[in-house]
């Protein structure tokens, strides 16, 4: 399904995703995402989280010292010390 929609960047440099988007890509409030550029475009995708260590995805991330660790390697570090 392909939605096109016009929206103004506001005086802040704001725009806002149409409630209609937002839903059917099932973004809700705190939905966080990765923002890039391609041949002039902008690309907006939901974020997906790798750990540090095994470069794995994973929703369930312990951040230490701003780096991102699974519950696997987590378990693992702390089986070694």
């Amino acid at each position: 399904m392909e939605l096109g929609i016009v929206r103004k960047i506001d005086e802040l440099g704001r725009l806002v995703l149409p409630k209609e988007m937002r839903d059917a890509l099932g973004w809700g409030i705190y939905t966080e995402l990765n923002i890039t550029t391609k041949n002039g475009n902008v690309i907006l995708e939901k974020a997906k989280h790798y750990c540090c260590i095994c470069n794995k995805e994973s929703k369930d991330m312990i951040e230490i010292n701003g780096k991102s660790i699974c519950q696997e390697c987590a378990k693992e570090i702390k089986n070694i010390s």
